[in-house]
């Protein structure tokens, strides 16, 4: 067996426990085969390297990584050894092609050998959390940031994400913002988005500042935004009893009196959740209801919900938490104030993909479809999270789709010759 094909065996066997040293004797072992082959070895040789290098990603082994190839870059420059003929002048410009490719997949791979080229490799523009997943694979995504935190950054208390019993929506942002910093990613916060271009291989960003950003590959993460209401106390208690989302605040409200405001899927969902949780569920709509059938059987058997049909949410009372909710019967024009310490508005959502919308394929609701690595209609272009055609909305499920989106764009970059 070659020395090449020793070292790839053991690298393939343990590439997690042994990664260093196997990529170290993989980056020599690879030179040496190269010189003694005519064939398209050195470019095989480039994506088994490009592979260890991916394993070495958990351990943050960025400046080892970078030693490991110092054998390989000695070696292609060496005219010769003693007692050695010479290799042909073709065979030592392939070599160093593969050291160029190699230390580009270093660069492209880890944050802190970004060189700040012209054009970038990785371009994420977002409102968290899934941005700073994607981003929290090491990968140098320069990110345009609108709204740091997005949706999450307006939610008072988080109770089912993974490793936090109970967190509040800024402390998890934080946490996430922290956990990129470590990697020197670049960002650009407060700039919009507003167009987006595709010349050749090359995507072009738009910004609202007149800045244009150019890149190889663009991960979308913008999100969505909860419809809301626009009526008093909404805006200064969200977050305080006035929430978007039952499945992500419902646990937060058991045994407590809440109104659930909408007549569709989400608010039907809603109301069959809850019923199991709060104390009393009043469900509010502005007509009759126009979810499915099967819901409004299941809303219509549910003890603990009282429906107020043809009721338009008026205003929401509450100084530092919710603490009522007055509705306006539109049939008789009288209101009534309901005694609820929770309001959740389930009323739909749209993503934020304007901007797309004469680029990427979307869905009848603006939704960006993707494949199931977060792949685009367009070659380079990806996205993750509720800007999607994703079918759950959910922060732990837009994080895990943030990061497959991200190892996707880093394949697509590896393979780009």
């Amino acid at each position: 067996m070659s020395s090449y094909s020793a070292a790839k065996e053991t690298a393939r066997a343990d590439p997690l426990l042994s990664a260093l040293p196997r990529l170290t004797e993989f980056c020599s072992a690879a030179h040496s085969e190269a010189r003694a082959r005519r064939t398209g070895f050195v470019q095989r040789a480039a994506k088994m390297t490009g592979k260890l290098l991916l394993a070495l990603l958990p351990f943050g082994q960025w400046s080892a990584a970078q030693t490991a190839l110092a054998p390989l870059a000695a070696n292609a420059a060496q005219v010769g050894e003693p007692g050695e003929v010479a290799p042909e002048a073709s065979q030592q410009r392939m070599t160093r092609r593969a050291v160029a490719f190699l230390q580009d997949l270093i660069r492209r791979a880890f944050a802190q050998l970004h060189t700040g080229d012209p054009v970038c490799d990785e371009s994420l523009f977002t409102s968290f959390p899934r941005g700073p997943s994607a981003d929290s694979t090491g990968f140098g995504l320069p990110d345009t940031l609108k709204d740091l935190g997005g949706q999450l950054g307006t939610t008072y208390e988080v109770a089912n994400y993974p490793g936090f019993q109970l967190v509040t929506g800024p402390d998890l942002v934080q946490k996430f913002f922290e956990h990129v910093e470590q990697y020197g990613v670049e960002k650009l916060i407060g700039e919009k988005v507003t167009g987006m271009q595709v010349e050749g291989r090359v995507k072009v960003l738009q910004t609202a500042s007149g800045r244009e950003i150019r890149a190889k590959t663009v991960i979308i993460t913008t999100g969505a935004q909860k419809r809301k209401l626009n009526i008093p106390g909404e805006k200064q208690l969200a977050g305080k009893g006035v929430v978007y989302c039952s499945t992500c605040d419902g646990p937060l409200f058991k045994d407590l009196p809440i109104a659930i405001i909408g007549g569709g899927n989400s608010g039907l969902e809603a109301a069959i959740e809850m019923d199991g949780v709060a104390k009393k569920v009043y469900l509010v709509s502005r007509g009759e209801w126009t979810g499915d059938e099967i819901l409004q059987d299941k809303v219509a058997a549910a003890k603990r919900v009282e429906v107020l049909k043809h009721h338009q949410p008026v205003e929401i009372h509450g100084k530092e938490r919710v603490e009522g909710l007055t509705v306006k019967d539109l049939q008789t024009g009288a209101t009534h104030r309901l005694e609820v310490q929770g309001v959740f508005i389930e009323i739909g959502l749209f993503p934020q993909t304007d901007f797309l919308l004469d680029l990427v394929e979307t869905n009848e609701r603006g939704e960006i479809k993707v494949d199931r690595h977060g792949q685009t209609g367009v070659r380079g272009i990806f996205a993750a999270g509720d800007a999607t055609d994703s079918h759950d909305k959910q922060i732990v499920i837009a994080a895990g789709e943030g990061a497959k989106a991200a190892l996707a764009t880093f394949e697509y970059l590896v393979k780009q010759v």
